[in-house]
């Protein structure tokens, strides 16, 4: 008597049949997976989730210094960018790019003051949030924003929808990866060099089966390369690794880094460190590239 297949055993051998990429699109489709679960369950067996198909959110928080309020809100205004200065608040949901002081910012002499400000964006998605994103940076290089070894780059993925299992893996995958993505972040960021960005390598996320649980074991510390804590906060994971910035190419290849790794981790874990910007299985070749020149740039 024959044995009627899961559906998750049909989608497996559909996935790893000898068969085209359109082929398998088209026998998945047949068996009802939505064109976005499509392109998450080929993700590792071709490029992964482009960004045409980016369907969940992020936010940004870009740390820099040299911004004098006047000539920002000007600049905004020019480039029809919605600013608001405020106090420093983790409230989401707004619709403006906010400014707010950042105690941990230092100016080129080494000082506190009031043009050492944190540009958090809206809560943002697809095309449409990339390009508002872009329309930020503009901004902030039109007001003659500045970046140095104090400032940093923070980038929330939107994990509301994320199984508790999926959760623990981003957490084990960047855990697998930290080794080489260090490799293409500036030194300052690498290793335990940055305080507001330390390691994740000591921990032991195989013990963990929730949220609370990873939180739990990072001692409820958010100032860790991916942060634990924005979870119960956000309902979103912060990758905080990343040196300051405000180019944008480099600020969307991040952001489609981690975005990339978060859909990943939804079927995927890793079971041993990976070696290679080559080998990481997320990423498509022309991003493999991208992160391999800025592995030379930043030796």
């Amino acid at each position: 008597m024959a044995t009627t297949k899961s559906f998750a055993e049909q989608v497996a051998d559909i996935k790893n049949a000898p068969i085209s990429k359109t082929a398998k699109k088209a026998e998945l489709t047949k068996l009802g997976v939505t064109a976005y679960e499509i392109e998450v369950i080929l993700s590792d067996a071709s490029s992964a989730v482009p960004t045409r198909h980016f369907d969940i959110t992020f936010g940004v928080e870009m740390e820099t210094f040299n911004v004098n309020r006047t000539v920002m809100l000007e600049r905004a205004r020019v480039n029809r960018l919605p600013v608001e200065y405020q106090s420093y608040n983790h409230t989401d949901g707004q619709k403006v790019f906010k400014f707010v002081a950042d105690g941990s910012i230092r100016n080129a002499q080494g000082e506190q003051d009031g043009g050492c400000i944190e540009c958090v964006t809206p809560i943002l998605k697809g095309q449409r949030g990339f390009h508002a994103l872009e329309k930020a940076c503009k901004t902030l290089n039109d007001a003659g924003a500045r970046v140095n070894r104090t400032t940093g780059l923070h980038v929330h993925i939107g994990a509301a929808k994320l199984s508790t299992k999926a959760y623990v893996n981003v957490f084990i995958n960047y855990q697998m990866m930290e080794n080489v993505i260090d490799s293409f972040m500036a030194y300052s960021r690498r290793d335990n060099n940055a305080f507001y960005s330390k390691s994740i390598r000591q921990y032991h996320y195989e013990r963990c089966n929730n949220q609370q649980d990873v939180c739990n074991i990072m001692g409820g510390n958010r100032y860790h390369k991916v942060n634990p804590c924005s979870y119960s906060r956000h309902n979103t994971i912060e990758f905080r690794q990343h040196q300051g910035s405000t180019d944008y190419t480099k600020i969307k290849a991040w952001v489609n880094f981690c975005a990339k790794l978060v859909v990943w981790s939804r079927y995927n874990r890793l079971t041993e460190p990976i070696s290679s910007i080559d080998d990481i299985p997320f990423l498509d070749g022309g991003e493999k590239a991208y992160f391999n020149a800025r592995k030379i740039q930043l030796a």
